[in-house]
């Protein structure tokens, strides 16, 4: 992803990585859970600008985007957990986990 800690990982984070195949289309979770609703905030409002390229804007539900390389990213953010999918062959897949993720937060 980058060399700059832009999810404000620390020790106070818990972080989970998963890969997912779904019908042919690979995928890639990050799970992060925050010690608090306002570092979550933070970090989502990091990534949307640093990772995803797009200005921030609080309460907005931003679709998965697609990037440079012709794959798919997209957040959601409920509460402390922030769930990223990075790296989704096609925008399908991504709004289908995300929307698994965001149903189980």
């Amino acid at each position: 992803m980058s060399n700059v800690n832009i999810l404000n990982l620390s020790p106070e984070t818990q972080v989970a990585m998963a890969r997912y195949e779904e019908k042919g289309a690979h995928a890639a979770m990050i799970l992060v859970e925050y010690p608090s609703t306002a570092a979550a905030y933070s970090a989502e409002g990091r990534f949307v600008e640093m990772y995803l390229l797009q200005r921030f804007v609080p309460e907005a539900k931003p679709r998965p985007l697609r990037l440079e390389n012709g794959k798919y990213a997209g957040l959601v953010l409920a509460g402390r957990y922030l769930a990223i999918v990075i790296e989704a062959d096609n925008l399908a897949v991504a709004e289908r986990l995300l929307a698994r993720v965001a149903k189980n937060l």
